[in-house]
């Protein structure tokens, strides 16, 4: 499992995903660039199921982000109103740029054999 760009990510996406975690992913990473990274290691594509990713509206993102830091998550729904803002504004300096590169990914599901 693993995601590819179906769609060539402009210098601001990249930029945005580098700033965020850190790592610059290579806009070459397509589906074809995998595929043929695990044919020159001698395997064989056996079965593939691939998915366009989509971002989600910045207001369900915020909203989800909120809920799940306030609400869902065992350990930061027991901090305080403080702290969990700090938690939320760095979750969501994080996520928004991962969220905006999904417009361009897709994942996929391979299973691949030794030929």
């Amino acid at each position: 499992i693993f995601n590819y760009y179906r769609k060539t990510p402009g210098e601001e996406i990249i930029n945005g995903v580098y700033n965020a975690i850190g790592f610059r992913p290579d806009p070459e990473w397509t589906l074809q660039y995998w595929q043929d990274f695990f044919a020159s290691a001698g395997l064989e594509l056996y079965h593939e199921k691939n998915h366009e990713l989509s971002s989600q509206p910045g207001d369900e993102l915020k909203k989800n982000l909120l809920s799940y830091i306030t609400a869902e998550n065992e350990y930061t729904r027991q901090l305080d109103e403080t702290t969990q803002n700090a938690f939320y504004e760095r979750f969501l300096a994080i996520r928004e740029p991962l969220n905006d590169q999904r417009d361009y990914q897709g994942v996929t599901i391979q299973l691949w054999r030794k030929k």
